[in-house]
């Protein structure tokens, strides 16, 4: 019998592979096994290559988090606002979480059996708080922000994963009841800040769908990269070296 022995794929090789089987198949079906086969190669190239699953999930963690920081600082660009800002942020990443769900889940959501985040994902999470946070701080004061943000983006999630469950076909429109329910957090921000004794009526927000297409994030076709070298510069586009930023453990 002739063996034919195989090359074995780079780690972007196997880490392409690990993305189409991503979106092809949902976070359940990303296992070592069916990264081989999408490769053309064996379970040990896998670990070998790349440490085995978690270090898959590691860079489907990283590469998330590098698309959602981008997304966010458009957003916030473009908002002429706080308000507008805070409305856009919480837009973005409920757009993120629908364009890539499997990505959004190992980042913020129930993580596969068996998989726990690592400190530099933890980092790359309270680097996204920060982002979140500059526009509720410009509304209320850095007084209460941290609490407000964290309490807008439980919120957000709420809302994000209420799509996805049992209770997800009540709402005649999600886009409707996500647009209200973030159209009332922030009234009473801004009730807030006006004081008991003024009186503020209801801010307009427009429809989210109407906002949604004239404000639309073009996401860049995600899929799963090699991590970058200790040495080079970090991709996030702060001009620190990666083991100084997003690569730090």
């Amino acid at each position: 019998m002739t063996v034919t022995n195989r090359p074995t794929p780079d780690a972007n090789a196997l880490l392409a592979a690990a993305g189409a089987v991503l979106k092809r198949d949902g976070i359940e079906g990303l296992t070592v096994r069916a990264i081989a086969k999408q490769a053309n190669t064996t379970t040990m190239a896998i670990y070998s290559r790349l440490g085995g699953k978690d270090g898959v999930l590691d860079a489907i963690n990283r590469e998330g988090f590098l698309v959602l920081s981008d997304a966010l600082k458009q957003a916030l660009a473009s908002s002429p606002t706080p308000a507008a800002s805070i409305a856009s942020v919480c837009r973005t990443v409920r757009n993120f979480a629908a364009t890539y769900p499997s990505h959004y889940r190992v980042m913020f959501g129930t993580p596969p059996e068996g998989y726990i985040r690592n400190a530099a994902a933890e980092q790359r999470a309270r680097d996204i708080f920060t982002l979140l946070r500059e526009p509720v701080a410009a509304l209320i004061g850095d007084g209460t922000a941290s609490t407000d943000t964290y309490a807008l983006f439980a919120l957000c999630h709420g809302l994000i994963e209420g799509e996805r469950g049992p209770m997800a076909g009540i709402p005649p429109s999600p886009d409707t009841a996500f647009s209200a329910a973030i159209g009332s957090a922030l009234r009473a921000l801004e009730a807030r800040v006006a004081g008991p004794a003024q009186s503020v009526g209801p801010t307009p927000y427009p429809d989210i769908a109407e906002m949604r297409t004239e404000e639309r994030i073009e996401y860049a076709d995600l899929s799963v990269r090699e991590e970058p070298a200790r040495n080079a510069p970090c991709p996030c586009g702060s001009g620190k070296r990666y083991k100084h930023c997003h690569g730090a453990t």
